[in-house]
């Protein structure tokens, strides 16, 4: 029985943490506008900028500071005005009707509103020109939370969902369980000391 307890208290604490990262991470997040996206490809990892190239950008494209994210990362995506955006900033757009992409703006064209954006890890010149403004789902944050977009994507696969499923199951069995042994010990325990109460008498 006491082992059964320890268990049971064990999953409530794990439960509450991942139903806490969750919210924290992702939920809170979303009711103040910040979508939280995982970094699925290594187009915009800051290491594999050199300085050479940090000094084409700045003579180039007038960029000072460049923002890079990990792979398995999770960087939060808000809305943005067109007349906001500006070289330098990191925004994700669709590139089709499933790809989604978050690229360095490198160059507007606020006649047409359309951008061209550049993947600091890709080639120097090897640019996506003509992305139009409708396009743009918002800027990307400045900072990432390393590995959270792997956890996420994990936490949102059919696996992952089978697995809460049956955890959620092995603790609810647990809990009934549990109660129905301190049933049973409080009538046992009850029903001992009526008769040594008899036996007295």
């Amino acid at each position: 029985m006491k082992a059964l307890k320890i268990l049971e208290n064990v999953m409530t604490v794990l439960l509450a943490a991942a139903v806490i990262l969750v919210a924290g991470i992702y939920y809170i997040p979303k009711m103040f506008g910040y979508d939280p996206k995982a970094v699925g490809s290594g187009s915009m990892v800051l290491s594999s900028v050199s300085d050479s190239d940090r000094q084409y950008y700045k003579e180039e494209y007038g960029i000072e500071n460049i923002h890079g994210y990990d792979v398995g990362s999770l960087v939060y995506v808000h809305s943005i005005a067109f007349e906001d955006i500006k070289n330098g900033d990191a925004i994700t757009y669709m590139l089709d009707d499933d790809f989604v992409v978050t690229h360095m703006v490198v160059d507007i064209d606020k006649e047409n509103k359309t951008l061209t954006t550049h993947g600091i890890a890709n080639a120097i010149g090897l640019n996506e020109s003509g992305i139009p403004y409708s396009k743009v789902i918002g800027k990307a944050s400045d900072f990432s939370i390393p590995f959270a977009g792997s956890l996420l994507s994990m936490a949102s696969s059919p696996v992952a969902k089978i697995l809460l499923i049956t955890y959620i199951a092995v603790f609810v069995i647990l809990l009934v369980a549990n109660n129905l042994i301190e049933k049973y010990s409080n009538r046992s325990s009850g029903e001992t000391g009526e008769n040594q109460t008899d036996e007295s008498e």
